[in-house]
Protein backbone atom coordinates (compact mmCIF):
# COMPACT_ATOMS: atom_id res chain seq x y z
CA UNK A 1 0.00 0.00 0.00
CA UNK A 2 2.83 2.41 0.77
CA UNK A 3 4.04 2.04 -2.82
CA UNK A 4 0.79 3.37 -4.25
CA UNK A 5 1.18 6.60 -6.22
CA UNK A 6 -0.41 9.82 -5.01
CA UNK A 7 -3.15 9.56 -7.64
CA UNK A 8 -4.31 6.24 -6.16
CA UNK A 9 -4.55 7.67 -2.66
CA UNK A 10 -6.47 10.68 -3.98
CA UNK A 11 -8.81 8.38 -5.91
CA UNK A 12 -9.58 6.27 -2.83
CA UNK A 13 -9.97 9.30 -0.60
CA UNK A 14 -12.44 10.74 -3.10
CA UNK A 15 -14.68 7.69 -2.73
CA UNK A 16 -14.62 8.11 1.05
CA UNK A 17 -15.55 11.76 0.64
CA UNK A 18 -18.58 10.80 -1.42
CA UNK A 19 -19.81 8.47 1.33
CA UNK A 20 -19.04 11.07 4.02
CA UNK A 21 -20.97 13.73 2.12
CA UNK A 22 -23.93 11.36 1.69
CA UNK A 23 -23.85 10.70 5.43
CA UNK A 24 -23.94 14.42 6.18
CA UNK A 25 -26.72 15.02 3.68
CA UNK A 26 -28.77 12.15 5.16
CA UNK A 27 -28.29 13.62 8.65
CA UNK A 28 -29.53 16.99 7.40
CA UNK A 29 -32.62 15.38 5.89
CA UNK A 30 -33.29 13.21 8.96
CA UNK A 31 -32.56 15.72 11.72
CA UNK A 32 -34.00 18.75 9.89
CA UNK A 33 -31.15 20.77 11.36
CA UNK A 34 -27.60 21.72 10.57
CA UNK A 35 -25.14 19.08 11.89
CA UNK A 36 -21.71 20.12 13.09
CA UNK A 37 -18.93 20.15 10.46
CA UNK A 38 -17.15 16.80 10.12
CA UNK A 39 -19.46 15.06 12.56
CA UNK A 40 -19.54 11.27 13.12
CA UNK A 41 -22.14 10.89 10.37
CA UNK A 42 -19.33 11.92 7.98
CA UNK A 43 -16.05 10.57 9.33
CA UNK A 44 -17.33 7.17 10.51
CA UNK A 45 -18.58 6.15 7.02
CA UNK A 46 -15.37 7.52 5.53
CA UNK A 47 -13.23 5.31 7.79
CA UNK A 48 -15.38 2.27 7.04
CA UNK A 49 -15.08 2.79 3.29
CA UNK A 50 -11.33 3.39 3.43
CA UNK A 51 -10.38 0.43 5.64
CA UNK A 52 -13.09 -2.24 5.32
CA UNK A 53 -11.84 -5.04 3.03
CA UNK A 54 -14.13 -6.90 0.68
CA UNK A 55 -12.60 -9.63 -1.43
CA UNK A 56 -9.09 -8.31 -0.81
CA UNK A 57 -10.03 -4.77 -1.86
CA UNK A 58 -11.35 -2.00 0.35
CA UNK A 59 -14.85 -0.66 -0.22
CA UNK A 60 -13.25 2.54 -1.54
CA UNK A 61 -11.47 0.48 -4.18
CA UNK A 62 -14.74 -1.12 -5.25
CA UNK A 63 -16.43 2.26 -5.54
CA UNK A 64 -13.49 3.57 -7.51
CA UNK A 65 -13.85 0.70 -9.95
CA UNK A 66 -17.60 1.39 -10.20
CA UNK A 67 -17.54 5.03 -11.32
CA UNK A 68 -13.89 6.05 -11.45
CA UNK A 69 -12.01 8.92 -9.85
CA UNK A 70 -13.59 12.21 -8.93
CA UNK A 71 -12.42 15.46 -10.45
CA UNK A 72 -10.41 17.88 -8.36
CA UNK A 73 -13.40 20.23 -8.49
CA UNK A 74 -15.60 17.58 -6.85
CA UNK A 75 -12.91 16.80 -4.26
CA UNK A 76 -12.69 20.44 -3.21
CA UNK A 77 -16.47 20.90 -3.07
CA UNK A 78 -17.05 17.67 -1.12
CA UNK A 79 -14.24 18.48 1.31
CA UNK A 80 -15.76 21.89 2.01
CA UNK A 81 -19.23 20.37 2.39
CA UNK A 82 -18.00 17.83 4.95
CA UNK A 83 -15.48 19.97 6.84
CA UNK A 84 -16.58 23.61 6.41
CA UNK A 85 -19.97 23.93 4.66
CA UNK A 86 -20.18 27.68 5.26
CA UNK A 87 -17.09 28.10 3.07
CA UNK A 88 -18.82 26.57 0.05
CA UNK A 89 -19.20 28.75 -3.03
CA UNK A 90 -22.71 30.05 -3.50
CA UNK A 91 -24.99 28.01 -5.71
CA UNK A 92 -24.97 29.27 -9.29
CA UNK A 93 -28.22 30.66 -10.65
CA UNK A 94 -30.52 28.11 -12.29
CA UNK A 95 -29.54 29.46 -15.73
CA UNK A 96 -25.88 28.66 -15.10
CA UNK A 97 -26.63 25.25 -13.55
CA UNK A 98 -28.75 24.24 -16.52
CA UNK A 99 -26.21 25.71 -18.95
CA UNK A 100 -23.31 23.80 -17.41
CA UNK A 101 -25.30 20.59 -17.52
CA UNK A 102 -26.43 20.99 -21.13
CA UNK A 103 -23.20 22.41 -22.58
CA UNK A 104 -20.80 20.11 -20.70
CA UNK A 105 -22.60 16.93 -19.66
CA UNK A 106 -24.31 16.17 -22.95
CA UNK A 107 -21.26 16.64 -25.22
CA UNK A 108 -19.00 14.71 -22.80
CA UNK A 109 -21.22 11.85 -21.69
CA UNK A 110 -24.16 11.95 -24.06
CA UNK A 111 -22.59 9.53 -26.58
CA UNK A 112 -22.14 6.99 -23.77
CA UNK A 113 -25.84 6.83 -22.87
CA UNK A 114 -27.64 8.18 -25.95
CA UNK A 115 -27.65 6.90 -29.55
CA UNK A 116 -25.27 9.66 -30.63
CA UNK A 117 -22.34 8.63 -32.85
CA UNK A 118 -18.95 9.51 -31.39
CA UNK A 119 -16.69 11.60 -33.56
CA UNK A 120 -12.94 11.17 -33.80
CA UNK A 121 -12.49 14.61 -32.27
CA UNK A 122 -15.31 15.06 -29.80
CA UNK A 123 -15.65 17.26 -26.72
CA UNK A 124 -13.50 14.94 -24.60
CA UNK A 125 -10.71 15.17 -27.18
CA UNK A 126 -10.42 18.88 -26.37
CA UNK A 127 -9.15 17.91 -22.92
CA UNK A 128 -5.99 16.45 -24.47
CA UNK A 129 -5.40 19.74 -26.29
CA UNK A 130 -6.79 22.21 -23.74
CA UNK A 131 -5.93 25.48 -25.48
CA UNK A 132 -9.46 25.82 -26.89
CA UNK A 133 -10.97 24.65 -23.62
CA UNK A 134 -9.04 27.24 -21.62
CA UNK A 135 -10.24 29.92 -24.02
CA UNK A 136 -13.81 28.73 -23.48
CA UNK A 137 -13.34 28.93 -19.71
CA UNK A 138 -12.05 32.49 -20.09
CA UNK A 139 -15.12 33.42 -22.15
CA UNK A 140 -17.48 31.88 -19.58
CA UNK A 141 -15.66 33.65 -16.74
CA UNK A 142 -15.90 36.95 -18.60
CA UNK A 143 -19.61 36.46 -19.26
CA UNK A 144 -20.22 35.60 -15.59
CA UNK A 145 -18.33 38.70 -14.46
CA UNK A 146 -20.26 40.95 -16.83
CA UNK A 147 -23.54 39.43 -15.65
CA UNK A 148 -22.66 40.31 -12.06
CA UNK A 149 -22.58 36.68 -10.96
CA UNK A 150 -18.84 36.27 -10.55
CA UNK A 151 -17.88 34.38 -7.41
CA UNK A 152 -14.24 34.35 -6.26
CA UNK A 153 -14.76 31.06 -4.43
CA UNK A 154 -15.78 29.33 -7.65
CA UNK A 155 -12.70 30.81 -9.27
CA UNK A 156 -10.54 29.22 -6.56
CA UNK A 157 -12.27 25.85 -6.97
CA UNK A 158 -11.74 25.84 -10.73
CA UNK A 159 -8.18 27.09 -10.30
CA UNK A 160 -7.47 24.09 -8.06
CA UNK A 161 -8.52 21.80 -10.90
CA UNK A 162 -6.35 23.65 -13.40
CA UNK A 163 -3.35 23.57 -11.06
CA UNK A 164 -3.82 19.87 -10.34
CA UNK A 165 -3.90 19.13 -14.06
CA UNK A 166 -0.68 21.06 -14.60
CA UNK A 167 0.99 19.14 -11.77
CA UNK A 168 -0.26 15.73 -12.96
CA UNK A 169 -2.02 14.92 -9.69
CA UNK A 170 -4.59 12.56 -11.23
CA UNK A 171 -3.83 9.49 -13.30
CA UNK A 172 -5.60 11.04 -16.29
CA UNK A 173 -3.87 14.00 -17.93
CA UNK A 174 -7.06 15.07 -19.71
CA UNK A 175 -8.11 18.51 -18.47
CA UNK A 176 -11.78 17.51 -18.36
CA UNK A 177 -11.05 14.85 -15.74
CA UNK A 178 -9.60 17.47 -13.40
CA UNK A 179 -12.56 19.84 -13.82
CA UNK A 180 -15.70 17.70 -14.09
CA UNK A 181 -16.95 14.17 -13.58
CA UNK A 182 -20.31 12.42 -14.03
CA UNK A 183 -21.19 12.74 -10.33
CA UNK A 184 -20.61 16.50 -10.28
CA UNK A 185 -22.61 17.07 -13.44
CA UNK A 186 -25.42 14.84 -12.17
CA UNK A 187 -25.64 16.96 -9.01
CA UNK A 188 -25.71 20.15 -11.10
CA UNK A 189 -28.50 18.68 -13.20
CA UNK A 190 -30.45 17.59 -10.13
CA UNK A 191 -30.35 20.95 -8.35
CA UNK A 192 -31.16 22.71 -11.62
CA UNK A 193 -34.43 20.76 -11.72
CA UNK A 194 -35.02 20.57 -7.95
CA UNK A 195 -33.24 23.64 -6.48
CA UNK A 196 -34.76 23.28 -3.00
CA UNK A 197 -33.66 19.68 -2.55
CA UNK A 198 -29.94 20.29 -2.12
CA UNK A 199 -29.95 21.57 1.44
CA UNK A 200 -32.12 22.73 4.33
CA UNK A 201 -32.97 26.35 4.94
CA UNK A 202 -30.27 26.88 7.65
CA UNK A 203 -27.57 25.58 5.29
CA UNK A 204 -28.90 27.52 2.34
CA UNK A 205 -28.93 30.68 4.45
CA UNK A 206 -25.32 30.06 5.55
CA UNK A 207 -24.04 29.28 2.07
CA UNK A 208 -26.18 31.74 0.14
CA UNK A 209 -27.59 34.43 2.47
CA UNK A 210 -30.38 35.44 0.11
CA UNK A 211 -31.64 31.86 -0.23
CA UNK A 212 -34.02 32.12 2.67
CA UNK A 213 -35.49 35.46 1.56
CA UNK A 214 -38.57 35.68 -0.58
CA UNK A 215 -38.20 37.58 -3.81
Amino acid sequence: MTAWPLSTWIGLFGQALVVGAVGRFARERWARSTPKPFGPESWLPMLLVLFTPLGGITLAGHLRGLWGDLSITSLVILTLYVVAPTALPSRPARFWRAGIFLLVALPLYGPLVLPIPRMQRDAYWLGWHPESLLLLLAVVAGAAAMAGRWCPRWALVISAGLLANCCGVLESTNLWDSLVDPLLLAVFGWIAVFPQSCCNAPIAEAVLPTAGKKT
